[in-house]
């Protein structure tokens, strides 16, 4: 009896064709002038940061605005690029007076800037340089040219005696020859000594000074030092963990000044304060400055009066609301301070 086999076939799925996205008025659409547009058109851009001026031009003029406030992560996100890139282009297009950046106390406003002239159309020369910085203004002389009866006057000579001969800058050695006799017999190691100023001692320098081999103007020691005073870590050490996180956020374009009010306003954060089902500080710089979007929030939490009293128990953020509705009402103004 021969071996036979039975084929099935199994049915395929069928392949759903997705629908192509089309371009429609009815999505949504931007009012943007012609000038600008042609401005665009022309001026010489980097990949990342085309991107980003078209991600600007998106979050502003797509929502009828001239300037908004606009971070670096939201540029991020609209790009897919990294924060750090993402950061790196607004400068560079800031620098070339392609956007208007301002800040108003802690916030950041970006916009197209609408004076065309002011823009640098061209990239910099240098790969290294953010900003193509101009051509310096070409200073213009008036220079006489001397008449024919001016040829006659001679150029200076180099000064003589009186006796005619040039002035003898020295005698001859009978010993090296035609030198200057000027340095003595003298032994460079013993008989030459350092001449040190009155008051001018040499010290020893502070202890506390260098700490690890860097002065205490470093950033990251700044930020650290910082962040031990504001949330109670004396005892704290900056190991290499702490100092990659700060030196990441430095690298996204963050002072050592914004980091410092992120550090200070997450005392208005109180689940980072201990207001949460575990009871537990999170107050670790690790966690303040985990990601641009965290130090943005809790850079603009900083002077935050309200938010303070409320982390720290002083009243429920029910009363603090009921406390902002009744100044509303009555016509007032929030000053900021406490009740």
């Amino acid at each position: 009896m021969a071996n036979t086999a039975e084929v099935i076939n199994f049915p395929v799925p069928e392949k759903v064709q997705q629908e192509s996205r089309m371009a429609d008025l009815d999505n949504g659409y931007l009012r943007l002038a012609n000038q600008i547009q042609d401005a665009l058109c022309v001026v010489e851009l980097s990949g990342r940061e085309f991107r980003v001026l078209n991600a600007i031009v998106r979050l502003t003029y797509g929502w009828s605005k001239k300037e908004d406030r606009i971070a670096n992560s939201l540029i991020a996100d609209k790009t897919m690029l990294a924060v750090k890139h993402a950061s790196e282009a607004v400068l560079s297009l800031a620098y070339r007076n392609i956007i208007k950046v301002r800040r108003i106390g802690q916030t950041r406003y970006i916009g197209i800037n609408t004076c065309l002239d002011a823009w640098a159309y061209t990239k910099p020369k240098c790969p290294k340089c953010p900003v193509s910085f101009p051509v310096a203004e070409v200073e213009t002389q008036v220079i006489t040219i001397p008449e024919i009866r001016d040829r006659r006057i001679t150029a200076p000579t180099i000064p003589e005696n009186r006796d005619n001969h040039p002035q003898k800058q020295g005698e001859v050695s009978p010993e090296t020859g035609n030198t200057k006799d000027i340095l003595s017999k003298t032994n460079i190691k013993t008989d030459l000594t350092p001449i040190v100023p009155a008051g001018d001692g040499c010290e020893k320098p502070d202890p506390e000074s260098v700490i690890q081999g860097q002065p205490k103007t470093d950033p990251v020691r700044l930020v650290f030092t910082h962040w031990q005073k504001e949330h109670d870590h004396p005892s704290a050490k900056l190991d290499d963990k702490r100092r990659k996180r700060i030196k990441a956020r430095l690298a996204e374009g963050f002072t050592v000044d914004e980091l410092c009010r992120a550090i200070t306003g997450a005392k208005g954060d109180p689940w980072l304060m201990g207001k949460n089902p575990s009871r537990k500080r999170y107050d670790g710089i690790d966690t303040l400055l985990r990601d641009a979007a965290q130090v943005e929030k809790l850079r603009d939490m900083a002077g935050d009066a309200h938010a303070m009293a409320i982390a720290q128990g002083q009243y429920s953020a029910t009363t603090a609301r009921n406390l902002e509705t009744l100044q509303r009402w009555a016509g007032g103004t929030d000053s900021g301070e406490l009740f």
